[in-house]
């Protein structure tokens, strides 16, 4: 069994020193492998509690949320050669996400605020902490697996006939989204062909995101004008608390999430005098 996973272990460093970054994705590696604190150069920077989160206010109605924070460390970002249709990576949890919101939905004419968060993989995202400038028809995550959506209860009856008509409604446990029932209005999570998200074979399927992208673009057309607002009744907000569930406390956590834990505390005792 040793030897299984020594192989596996061989194989794929072997892999990662091989991999090549196309032309088309410089711009996502970018994102993937910059340093939290660079993204203040694009939005700006809030404190909060939890840590901090950085904010883009473009003046839309939409707001688009995605995760900075990562778990895995490996720096490498590519296609295998003659298999571009998979991109390997192990900060696309949820650097993926923000590339999205801050580079690839704007080029295509699709205009949202942008969420920047930090502390999502911990269990307690600084969304909770976010002052919104406004009022918002909906929120959009792009942090899942797969190809479906989820609502995380952020919901009602008309944003399930508006999103089960464009993507495959599916269930979830959490993500930055679900701390934001505060605001008052439906969001979902999309899936962008991402797998193994927290594992050193984290990867996106091209093809699979490609889709995402176009039913998103299609979902925009159709519903940005539209406001969806939620019960409050029906959230389960309080249920995230950090103090309830914190899976980097439970006693079978692994060493590298102990590790991140560390880190993580470290980065918040440099730059939060709040917490």
């Amino acid at each position: 069994m040793r030897s299984a996973v020594k192989k596996k272990r061989i194989k794929r460093k072997a892999r990662n020193r091989n991999l090549v970054c196309e032309d088309k994705w410089i711009g996502l590696r970018e994102r993937c492998l910059a340093p939290i604190d660079s993204f203040a150069s694009v939005a700006d920077r809030v404190e909060t509690s939890q840590g901090p989160y950085f904010f883009q206010d473009n003046g839309a109605d939409i707001l688009a949320v995605a995760h900075l924070d990562t778990v895995q460390n490996h720096r490498h970002f590519g296609s295998v050669k003659g298999e571009g249709d998979v991109v390997y990576n192990c900060q696309l949890d949820d650097r993926l996400g923000a590339w999205l919101a801050l580079d690839v939905f704007p080029a295509m004419g699709i205009k949202m605020d942008v969420l920047l968060t930090t502390g999502e993989e911990l269990g307690f995202s600084t969304a909770r902490g976010f002052a919104a400038p406004r009022e918002y028809n909906w929120l959009a995550e792009f942090d899942r697996s797969g190809t479906d959506a989820v609502t995380y209860d952020l919901e009602s009856d008309d944003w399930l006939v508006a999103i089960d008509g464009c993507v495959n409604v599916g269930y979830g446990f959490y993500s930055d989204i679900a701390e934001l029932d505060g605001l008052g209005v439906c969001g979902a999570n999309w899936g962008v062909g991402c797998y193994e998200n927290h594992g050193p074979d984290s990867r996106f399927v091209v093809s699979e995101l490609l889709e995402t992208v176009r039913k998103f673009e299609r979902f925009y057309s159709d519903w940005s004008d539209t406001r969806f607002g939620i019960d409050l009744n029906t959230s389960y907000h309080d249920y995230w608390d950090k103090n309830q569930y914190d899976p980097y406390g439970l006693p079978y956590q692994t060493k590298e999430k102990r590790v991140q834990r560390e880190e993580w505390e470290e980065y918040l005792a440099e730059y939060s005098d709040l917490r």
